[in-house]
């Protein structure tokens, strides 16, 4: 289950991560709230609804989080997506490369 009891405020909270500009977050990655919000996002790629999983591997490549199972996500359903998801998915991409995975 998700980290945070209430879904509907971390639903909000992805749509948030998901538009805005979330470079200020770098400075924010080794606290103890940043990994509970990169775990719970990780726990929703993994078992959300198609429309949330999305949005959570998207949040994390934005938040600059290396979580292959967001890479291996969008990689595998990019076919799937319409040209606006394409479009996410190529910005997040390069993010991910620019934090290789090992």
């Amino acid at each position: 289950m998700y980290a945070f009891k209430n879904e509907l405020i971390f639903k909000a909270a992805i749509i948030i991560l998901s538009f805005g500009n979330t470079e200020y977050f770098s400075d924010l990655q080794n606290t103890p709230e940043f990994k509970k919000l990169s775990s719970a996002l990780t726990q929703i790629v993994r078992t959300g609804s198609d429309e949330l999983a999305f949005k959570a591997a998207v949040s994390l490549g934005r938040l600059c989080v290396v979580a292959p199972v967001a890479k291996i996500y969008l990689i595998r359903r990019l076919p799937e997506f319409n040209s606006q998801q394409k479009e996410e998915v190529s910005g997040v991409q390069i993010r991910f490369a620019e934090n290789p995975l090992e």
